[in-house]
């Protein structure tokens, strides 16, 4: 063994530079980037609730029943829309048929509260100047 190994220095690799993040969150990236890197398609909306799935139509803005594994045809997406329509036609007269009679409901009570007090009223004063 020479002299000039033994005051070699022992071997020290030098320190790495810090690794860059070679993926970005999910929560960093905007709508179109996330839709790229995950390939997700926001322009049909789906959900299930139980076993009947809904598709979102963005045309009319609303949300269409599909029967579970028939596949969805314009004639069912219509036939769908008119007797939702007819059905909100037919809830919105009854609300206003049930609001006109609430209304002269509303009337009524107020006439009926006006006879007391004026019927009350009367009778304070026939007490008082029969008193």
């Amino acid at each position: 063994m020479s002299s000039s190994s033994l005051f070699r220095k022992p071997f020290s690799p030098k320190k790495a530079p810090p690794r860059k993040a070679t993926t970005i969150s999910p929560l960093q990236m905007d709508a179109a980037e996330r839709s790229r890197e995950f390939m997700l398609d926001y322009t049909n909306a789906h959900m299930q609730l139980g076993s009947i799935y809904f598709t979102f139509d963005l045309e009319t803005g609303e949300w269409y029943n599909e029967i579970t594994g028939e596949s969805t045809h314009i004639a069912k997406k219509s036939k769908n829309i008119t007797s939702n329509n007819k059905e909100v036609k037919k809830i919105q007269k009854e609300n206003l048929v049930l609001q006109e009679e609430n209304n002269m409901l509303k009337v009524k009570n107020e006439i009926l509260v006006d006879m007391i007090s004026e019927v009350y009223s009367e009778f304070s004063e026939y007490d008082h100047s029969h008193a």
